[in-house]
């Protein structure tokens, strides 16, 4: 044991050291540019400046001019500057998580590129040599990751651009025209429905800005998509925050279904979880408020709260049951999975969620399984939410190898795209058993359906929650945000998950009794399996 511990501590004080060499040789290059162009100094480099209000700048590598980046125009500031690169040269530069050369990469640092075989997805290259996918869900966690802190005054000698970027570049513009509005009838029959409430409405003043946020919402609702929702501009900043990874609440992950709010899953050792709270629990009204036809997104607002206060929760259970739970919120983190050898040298990994770190995470885990030359792996994904869907590929790619992990489907079916991780399989020789239960969600059902479909592991719990869609969120001109379904997740032999769900091989319900008296009958059932 002490010479594991000694093995792990100084794996730690290595990685250490490399961070701190490479941040030394980062501020090094910085400093030696200060009495340069820096401009050319600093091409292709993300900026965030640390004396205002940390705004974030990209300093195009060809113009050298400095660009500001913000969550509205990110995405296509990004593709504007892109490079289209082929699957084949893009597998050459290496993520975070892999151990391959960068030499290729190390040529291209500082350079964004789009994937043009891979549904243009966008990648940028870091001062290291390393790619990373830059997407809506992640920007933040890139711009603080991959910036370089820089004062207002060194930022000052960079010129700007003055470029505004085009929010609509990549949309039809037939569809956006002014002529485009004016020979569509169901706008003209909007403009005039406006028309008629500004002139004859008798009321209060008619606040134009509430009038239309509320035409917007009700455009996303009429879709009847409990998954797709808008949100205006302070409903957004509380979803970017959440994002961001600091928030307070009670730890719960919640979603609308059939226009209830239900909870997906309670997040391990947070409020929600210990004040008894489970997945599948509906929430019926919240302090005394009835959420019936309410969004998910002011039922949310509810919920929240700052740390210390309580909130009351009016719930139905799956059988039918109601009480009142009382939580008391508070600051929510949490790592995204835990790991550890059991007795009988079996391997158990709690995977909480599916966040941007359980890539790196998994392979530590990885690393440390074997080493020790573990017998089995039990993968728990019980009241996992879900998370980044190419966080799940790549752990499912640690036992499907080159096979198809997911199959991601377009509007009518029109563009298919069969995901494939880039990992080698090196956990498919363990016997392997996946636990799952109605918390189990999204990228967790991603996992748990590749597995079963290529007979890598044994699912063993209940029945998953079936959330089978990706969501993609889209800012608009005024602050305000879409979250719109964009498509649907099938498992590799073409079933849906979404509304379906994962069946287990093996079903094992886990009671409240179990669960008071301390016994875990799913685990001890996986445990069994792998012994025998």
């Amino acid at each position: 044991m002490k010479k594991e511990l000694s093995k792990m501590l100084n794996k730690k004080i290595f990685r250490i050291f490399l961070f701190t060499l490479s941040v030394f040789l980062i501020s090094f290059n910085f400093v030696s540019a200060q009495g340069l162009g820096l401009g050319e100094e600093l091409k292709g480099r993300l900026l965030l400046q640390v004396q205002s209000k940390g705004e974030i700048w990209y300093v195009h590598p060809d113009t050298f001019k400095k660009y500001e980046v913000n969550l509205q125009n990110s995405l296509s500031l990004f593709r504007e500057f892109a490079t289209g690169i082929t699957s084949i040269d893009l597998e050459k530069i290496p993520l975070i998580t892999e151990s391959k050369s960068k030499i290729f990469g190390k040529s291209l640092v500082g350079k964004f590129f789009l994937d043009v075989e891979n549904n243009g997805r966008v990648w940028y290259v870091d001062l290291l040599g390393f790619r990373h996918e830059v997407k809506q869900d992640n920007l933040l966690e890139i711009f603080r990751n991959l910036s370089l802190g820089i004062s207002n005054a060194d930022l000052e000698k960079i010129p700007s651009a003055g470029l505004v970027i085009d929010e609509n570049k990549n949309l039809k513009v037939d569809d956006f025209s002014v002529e485009g509005f004016i020979n569509n009838k169901y706008f003209q029959s909007f403009w005039q429905l406006w028309s008629v409430i500004k002139e004859k409405y008798v009321g209060i003043d008619f606040d134009e800005e509430k009038v239309f946020a509320g035409a917007k919402e009700g455009l996303v609702k009429a879709l009847g998509d409990d998954y797709s929702s808008f949100m205006n501009a302070g409903e957004s900043q509380d979803l970017l925050q959440n994002l961001s990874g600091h928030f307070e609440g009670i730890g719960a992950e919640v979603e609308l279904r059939n226009g209830i709010v239900t909870i997906v899953a309670p997040l391990a050792n947070m409020p929600a979880e210990k004040a008894g709270l489970k997945a599948g629990d509906k929430i019926l009204k919240v302090d005394g408020v009835d959420l019936t036809g309410m969004t998910l997104n002011a039922a949310v607002k509810l919920i929240k709260g700052p740390k210390g206060t309580i909130v009351i929760l009016s719930i139905e259970r799956l059988d039918g049951t109601k009480k009142d739970i009382d939580v008391e919120r508070g600051t929510i983190t949490y790592d995204s999975l835990n790991y550890e050898i059991l007795e009988g040298n079996i391997a158990y990994i709690k995977m909480i969620r599916f966040n941007s770190d359980s890539a790196s995470l998994f392979k530590e885990a990885h690393d440390y399984f074997l080493e020790n030359n573990v017998e089995g792996i039990v993968l728990d994904l019980r009241n996992n939410p879900g998370g980044y869907m190419n966080m799940a590929i790549d752990v499912a790619g640690y036992w499907t190898a080159g096979r198809v992990v997911l199959i991601e489907k377009k509007k009518n079916d029109t563009e298919i795209t069969k995901h494939v991780s880039i990992q080698k399989g090196q956990l498919a020789h363990l016997s392997t058993m996946v636990l799952v239960n109605g918390g189990s969600a999204s990228a967790s059902e991603i996992v748990a359906g590749a597995l079963q479909d290529h007979s890598l592991a044994t699912i063993i719990g209940e029945k998953t929650f079936g959330k089978g869609s990706v969501q993609e969120l889209t800012p608009l001109a005024d602050g305000s945000y879409i979250k719109i379904t964009t498509s649907k997740w099938y498992t590799p032999q073409d079933h849906s998950i979404d509304g379906e769900g994962i069946n287990p091989d093996v079903l094992i319900e886990y009671t409240e009794e179990d669960y008071n008296q301390g016994i875990d009958t799913q685990l001890n059932k996986a445990l069994e399996l792998i012994r025998d």
